[in-house]
């Protein structure tokens, strides 16, 4: 048995050590520069998309070619007609992760990056006094109670 007064000060205190130390790790994180690494992601987020933009070309190159070789009777139709499948299959893929690494770059620029969000969650509570129903639904997973 534990009184509910003893279980939401103890409640309490544990989650404002956690805001605490979350905003003390974005403090020493905030020393590195930001900026610099929002450059250098972008610019590992681009050369993926230029990568995937050249993998598109060859690609494209290569299913003119198919056509030929079908016409030229190198090819089989069914030879043809899976290996267009195939190509098309890669082209399509490509291109979502072109979409995908495009929609990095923007959450990078915007600064939506999952850290800023984690750190703006906790931050919403900084200098909370008591604990409410969203601070509940927000913070706290669970809560364990270990007898001495």
């Amino acid at each position: 048995m534990v009184k509910e007064s003893d279980l939401l000060g103890c409640v309490t205190e544990s989650l404002k050590a956690h805001i605490e130390n979350v905003i003390s790790l974005d403090g020493l994180l905030s020393t590195i520069s930001q900026e610099r690494l929002n450059r250098e992601l972008i610019q590992e987020y681009s050369g993926q998309i230029a990568n995937c933009e050249t993998q598109l070309t060859r690609i494209a190159s290569y299913k003119g070619r198919l056509y030929e070789n079908l016409v030229n009777g190198c090819l089989t139709k069914e030879e043809y007609l899976g290996l267009k499948k195939q190509y098309s299959d890669e082209y399509d893929a490509l291109q979502a992760a072109i979409m995908g690494w495009q929609e990095k770059i923007t959450e990078v620029k915007e600064n939506k990056s999952e850290r800023s969000r984690w750190i703006n969650q906790f931050r919403q509570f900084e200098g909370m006094e008591g604990i409410d129903r969203r601070a509940v639904i927000q913070l706290i997973r669970s809560i364990r109670i270990v007898s001495k």
